[in-house]
């Protein structure tokens, strides 16, 4: 190692060291990463950024096949994204009342095609569509452990050709909570489990549009059982 990137080692040790981090002995790659952690943290960008300064309409539509209840179970959903994404972007975002969606839906609704016409009823620059396409809560009759599909669509209001409205479309990888292990039925309530699960299902859709800390699911199976 020549003078000058010795010097750089150094400085770098130094500015781990002064975060509270033990280098390893795997030499200068390992603290510049530790130092690149500490400058920068642990967020990553989300893979849409385009509902920033926008007025966006949040719709969750379950699939005709899932069992009855799974209306409330959408609406919920629908809110706990709005919640995080105004919580995350704050000012960034004008996120419509979920109470609004769901007034125009109960008057109008004709399923899963009518994004766009809630999007301009409504007078949204984006609709960010959710379509449900499974959603359980129990594994057998002794363990709750959350699973489903989801496939989102985010739509550009200010596109004039609906063909070309789409302009995020991603079907996500399953959510599986608690990922490990279900929690016994005896030790939660159906209603707390299924409110535990929405948030997770939200946060894990709601990163698809905001930075977040990339370690922060690491003890989510912790959490599940505390």
């Amino acid at each position: 190692m020549n003078r000058s990137n010795s010097r750089t080692c150094c400085y770098l040790l130094a500015l781990a060291a002064a975060g509270g981090v033990v280098a390893s002995q795997g030499g200068c790659r390992q603290v510049l990463t530790t130092a690149v952690l500490l400058v920068k943290g642990t967020d990553v960008d989300p893979e849409f950024a385009g509902l920033k300064d926008k007025t966006v309409a949040i719709v969750c539509h379950p699939a005709p096949s899932l069992q009855f209840g799974s209306s409330s179970v959408a609406t919920e959903i629908a809110a706990e994204v709005g919640r995080l994404l105004k919580s995350h972007l704050g000012k960034k975002i004008k996120v419509i009342p979920a109470r609004d969606v769901d007034n125009w839906i109960d008057e109008n609704s004709r399923g899963e095609d009518d994004f766009a016409d809630i999007g301009n009823a409504l007078e949204a620059d984006m609709v960010l569509g959710i379509d449900l396409e499974a959603f359980e809560l129990s594994q057998g009759q002794t363990l709750w452990q959350g699973q489903s599909q989801v496939r989102l669509k985010v739509l550009d209001m200010s596109i004039e050709d609906e063909r070309d409205r789409v302009v995020f479309d991603k079907i996500m990888p399953q959510v599986v909570y608690p990922p490990k292990a279900g929690v016994p039925v005896q030790e939660r309530s159906g209603d707390e489990f299924r409110r535990q699960y929405v948030s997770v299902l939200a946060d894990t859709i709601g990163r698809y549009f905001y930075p977040h800390d990339r370690y922060e699911n690491i003890a989510q199976d912790a959490r599940a059982f505390n």
